[in-house]
C-alpha cells in the first residue's frame, strides 16, 4: 500500500495550499481529486470560440460581487505564482492554469473518497476506484464542508459540530456566446449581474458570463434546467435589446460562498488526532473566499509541521 506523510481530499485553493506549504518542507503528499482538473470553484471554460472564468465569483460578505478577473492576483499570490493582465483586460494564464501549474510539485490522483479508517498511528484512504486504498500518517479533508461531514459520518467517526454550521449558498452562471454591437451598455437588471465579459472588435462578438444573485438562484434551483436557462435568456434579451445569442449554457455552483463559517482556521476530528478539515468555510466572512480557503490550507499544514 502506497505511504504518504499527509494525504489531501480535494483540490481546490484550500487543498493546493496546503499541499503546496507541505511539500517545499519536503513532506510526501498525495492530492486527491474526484474532478479531471484541479481548482474546485476555480474554473475556466469555453462558450462558443471564446474562453472565459466560470468559477465562483470571488467576494466576501462586506465586499459585494468583485469582478472574478479581480481575484486572480489574489489566487496567483496565494499560490506563489503570477498572472498577467493583457490590455484588454484579459489575465494570463486562467485561473484553472494557475492551479495546474501549482499542483506540478507534487503527486495528484484523480479518486472519490467514500472511506477513512484508522490503521495504528495512520489513515486509511479508500476511493471508488476498485476500492483502492492509500495509506497516510495525515489526512486533511478540503472538500466542501457537507461532503467532508459525510466522510467522516460514513466513515464512523465522531462530527464535530461546527463543521455541520458551515453553510454555502446556491449561485447559477449563465454563460452566452452573441452578436453585440460595439458600444452597447448593458441595461439594469433585478437579479443578474455581469460577472465577466469578453469583445473581439473584429467580428463584434462578446462573450459573457452573467451570475444570478444568491436568492434567485436558490428559489428555483429545484426547477427543470432547461425552463431555468430560458429564463435566464430572456432576461439576458432584456439586457441587450441588440445582442444575438448564438450559444448559451449554465453552470450551478452549489456551494459557491460561504454564508456561514467557523471562526477557527480549520477543526480536527476529535476522536481521530490524524484527520483535519480545511477549507473557505473557515474564517472571517469579511474576507474574500480564495483568502479563507488558502489561509486555512496553510495554517493546517503549519500545524501539522510544527
Amino acid at each position: 500500500m502506497d505511504t504518504f506523510d499527509v494525504i489531501v481530499v480535494g483540490g481546490g485553493i484550500s487543498g493546493l495550499s496546503a499541499a503546496g506549504r507541505l511539500r517545499q518542507e519536503g513532506k510526501r503528499v498525495l492530492l486527491l481529486d474526484k474532478a479531471k482538473r484541479l481548482g474546485g470553484r476555480v474554473a475556466s471554460g469555453k462558450i462558443g470560440d471564446q474562453l472565459l472564468e466560470v468559477g465562483v465569483p470571488c467576494h466576501g460578505r462586506d465586499r459585494g460581487g468583485v469582478h472574478e478577473l479581480s481575484c486572480k492576483p489574489e489566487l496567483a499570490a496565494s499560490l506563489g505564482l503570477s498572472a498577467e493582465t493583457d490590455e484588454e483586460g484579459n489575465s494570463h494564464p486562467t485561473a484553472a492554469a494557475l492551479c495546474t501549474q501549482w499542483s506540478n510539485d507534487f503527486d495528484w490522483r484523480q479518486g472519490f473518497v467514500t472511506n477513512l479508517k484508522r490503521q495504528g498511528s495512520a489513515v486509511v484512504v479508500t476511493t471508488e476506484v476498485s476500492g483502492t486504498a492509500v495509506l497516510g500518517r495525515h489526512v486533511i479533508l478540503t472538500c466542501p464542508p457537507a461532503q467532508s461531514a459525510q466522510i467522516v459520518t460514513l466513515s464512523g467517526l465522531s462530527l464535530p459540530d461546527e463543521l455541520a454550521e458551515i453553510a454555502h449558498t446556491k449561485e447559477i452562471l449563465l454563460l452566452v456566446d452573441a452578436h453585440l454591437p460595439s458600444g452597447v451598455e448593458a441595461s439594469t437588471s433585478g437579479f443578474l449581474t455581469v460577472h465577466q465579459q469578453t469583445y473581439a472588435k473584429a467580428t463584434n462578438r462578446a462573450a459573457f458570463a452573467l451570475r444570478a444573485d444568491t436568492a434567485w438562484s436558490e428559489a428555483v434551483w429545484e426547477d427543470d434546467a432547461q425552463n431555468t436557462r430560458a429564463l435566464l435568456l430572456q432576461e439576458f434579451a432584456r439586457m441587450f435589446e441588440s445582442a444575438r445569442v448564438e450559444h448559451s449554457d449554465t453552470k450551478r455552483w452549489r456551494y459557491a460562498n460561504a454564508k456561514h463559517t467557523s471562526p477557527h482556521q480549520f477543526l480536527r476530528v476529535d476522536d481521530a488526532a490524524e484527520i483535519y478539515v480545511a477549507g473557505d468555510g473557515f474564517g472571517d466572512l469579511a474576507q474574500s473566499g480564495v483568502h479563507r480557503a488558502a489561509t486555512s490550507g496553510v495554517a493546517v499544514a503549519t500545524q501539522l509541521l510544527g
